[in-house]
């Protein structure tokens, strides 16, 4: 009876108790509770995004306030997931040494399990972090998959492309020239397009004419021998890109049935009254 008054007595241990009725700690629960609702890890895109939007701020504030002590602490008290979100956030932001601490704290088992061992390399290069890369690289039985060229190439780090090109054979697919393309990286397509003979999908001349991107949409057409669509046309029509709107239609084999597609679909989409001057000047 004695010990049971004692610790009901102590302030700091009763406090300590409430706040971990859940199995973590209050202080922390706004973190864990965010890691379990974290996309798949092999989702690479919709991962990195959930830590740009979702996750950064939150846990930046937190890991200000409580330091290496709230992170040994969460390691402690958390299941896989919250551990895992982590160590795939370490990657991503660049931060080597909170990668280097996790990974000596969790198993080596949880981290190389199939839906997780390409995740970290895969969003270290995505996000064109070259110190991790080399150093997630090192670590024996790191594995990495296409979403690691996919991703830097979207995002236009060509010294991280060249990289796994050298040391890795897991290479790309057709999403890292459409990635490129639709983010305007020519110096990045015409390395793909040169050394690794990449290819790319309809979807990369639509998406660099809606960005308006004139240099990939002119290397596409005139390099690539990617030919031109009605589609790509009327995107460029659409979101203004004169320029581009000009090189396609020097390009078009069937100019009267495109003009007559695109005019059609532009008054679909509310745009009528710009394209037709703009196609009229052609």
């Amino acid at each position: 009876m004695h010990a049971a008054s004692s610790v009901l007595s102590s302030h700091d241990l009763v406090l300590s108790i409430g706040q971990f009725q859940l199995g973590v700690f209050f202080l922390d629960s706004p973190i864990t509770q965010l890691t379990h609702v974290a996309p798949d890890l092999r989702a690479v895109p919709a991962v990195a995004d959930f830590f740009q939007h979702a996750f950064h701020d939150k846990f930046e504030r937190w890991l200000g306030i409580h330091g290496v002590l709230g992170v040994t602490r969460l390691l402690s008290t958390t299941s896989a997931t919250p551990r895992l979100v982590i160590v795939a956030y370490a990657a991503w932001v660049g931060s080597l040494p909170l990668l280097r601490f996790l990974l000596a704290k969790l198993s080596t088992s949880m981290i190389s399990s199939p839906q997780n061992s390409t995740t970290l390399l895969d969003l270290a290069a995505t996000q064109g972090h070259m110190h991790v890369v080399t150093f997630l690289h090192a670590r024996p039985g790191q594995r990495a998959s296409t979403a690691a060229m996919n991703g830097a190439a979207a995002n236009g780090h060509l010294d991280v492309i060249q990289f796994l090109h050298t040391h890795r054979s897991e290479g790309c697919t057709t999403e890292a020239m459409d990635g490129a393309s639709e983010r305007g990286h020519l110096e990045v397509i015409e390395w793909l397009s040169r050394v690794r003979e990449a290819r790319c999908t309809v979807r990369a001349l639509d998406a660099a004419a809606t960005g308006g991107h004139l240099d990939v949409v002119r290397f596409l057409v005139t390099e690539f021998g990617v030919l031109c669509s009605v589609s790509a046309l009327l995107a460029a029509a659409c979101a203004g890109h004169d320029g581009v709107v000009r090189l396609l239609w020097s390009h078009l084999l069937d100019k009267e049935s495109a003009r007559h597609t695109v005019l059609v679909q532009a008054r679909l989409a509310g745009h009528e009254q710009h394209v037709t001057q703009l196609l009229a000047a052609m």
